[in-house]
C-alpha cells in the first residue's frame, strides 16, 4: 500500500484524490514528469468539468464558507482580479470569505481536517485511512472498515441490513458465499491472492459507481485502487489485476462454455 507522506492537501489534491483521478503514488511522486502530468491535469478545462470532481468541489468550498471545514490556519486563499486584467492571489482569514471572494484552488487543510470532513458526509476514501481501518477493509470487507473509519472519527453509521444479515451467525451463508467470504478473509484453503485483490477491487469500485461518486470509464478507479491497497505493487501487476476486475474492458468479452 502506498503511504500517504502528505499532511495538507490544496482543494485540487484534494478532490482529485475524493474523486479517483489521481493516486497517491503520483501525489507523492517528486519527479519532474508527474509533476509536470499533474499541474497539466489541475489546469485542464476536462478535470473540473468532471462530475465526480465538480461535485467535490462544491461540497468542500461551501463548507469551507459555512465554517464545517477548517482550513490551515483558518485562512483561505482568494483571487483578485487587477487593473491589467490578471489577478494575483491574496490570504485572508476564514471567516471572511463571502460569495464576492473566488476562492483559490491552492487553499490548504490538513490531512485530519479532511478526514474528518469526509467522515462528516458518511463517505470512507482509503487514502484517508489508517492501517488498521484498512487492515479491517481488506479483512472483513469495505463495509466494516467504513464502519471502524466512522466511528473513529464520531459519526457512527448503522452497517446496512443486508450487510449486517450476511455476518450474522442466524444467517449463514450458502457454500460458494462461504468460499468467497474466505477467499477476501486471506484464509481460504486454496488461496488466490491476485483473484481475492482484483475481487475487492471490484467491490468497493463498483460500489462507489452505483452510489453515484464514480462515473464514466472505471478503469482509472480500479488502478488507483490497486495500487492504494497493494504492498509495493509494481505496474504490471497493477494493470494486470484490475484489468481483471474491470466489467468495462475493451478487451474481448469472454465466455463461458455452457
Amino acid at each position: 500500500m502506498a503511504l500517504d507522506s502528505a499532511v495538507e492537501y490544496t482543494i485540487e489534491q484534494a478532490v482529485a484524490l475524493l474523486a479517483g483521478k489521481i493516486s497517491l503514488q503520483a501525489l507523492n511522486n517528486k519527479s519532474k514528469p508527474v509533476q509536470k502530468y499533474c499541474r497539466e491535469m489541475f489546469d485542464s478545462k476536462g478535470f473540473w468539468e468532471c462530475a465526480s470532481v465538480n461535485r467535490y468541489y462544491q461540497q468542500i468550498v461551501s463548507d469551507i464558507w459555512q465554517g464545517e471545514l477548517r482550513t490551515c490556519n483558518n485562512e483561505v486563499l482568494i483571487t483578485v482580479p487587477t487593473g491589467s486584467g490578471q489577478h494575483r492571489t491574496e490570504s485572508i482569514p476564514q471567516s471572511e470569505i463571502t460569495d464576492e471572494f473566488q476562492l483559490s484552488a491552492q487553499t490548504r487543510f490538513t490531512r485530519a481536517e479532511l478526514r474528518h470532513w469526509s467522515a462528516s458526509h458518511k463517505e470512507a476514501h482509503s487514502f484517508l485511512m489508517n492501517d488498521y481501518e484498512l487492515s479491517v477493509a481488506r479483512g472483513e470487507g469495505w463495509d466494516v472498515g467504513k464502519q471502524e473509519f466512522l466511528d473513529t472519527e464520531g459519526f457512527a453509521e448503522t452497517i446496512e441490513p443486508a450487510v449486517a444479515a450476511a455476518q450474522s451467525s442466524e444467517a449463514p451463508l450458502s457454500e460458494e458465499l462461504t468460499q468467497i467470504q474466505a477467499l477476501l478473509d486471506g484464509n481460504h484453503e486454496y488461496q488466490a491472492e491476485e483473484l481475492r485483490v482484483a475481487l475487492q477491487a471490484w467491490l468497493d469500485v463498483s460500489a462507489k459507481f452505483k452510489q453515484g461518486e464514480l462515473n464514466g470509464d472505471p478503469s482509472v478507479a480500479l488502478k488507483n485502487w490497486v495500487g492504494n491497497n497493494l504492498d509495493k505493487a509494481n505496474d504490471y501487476q497493477v494493470s494486470r489485476v484490475s484489468c481483471m476486475a474491470n466489467w468495462n474492458s475493451e478487451h474481448p468479452k469472454l465466455r463461458l462454455v455452457q
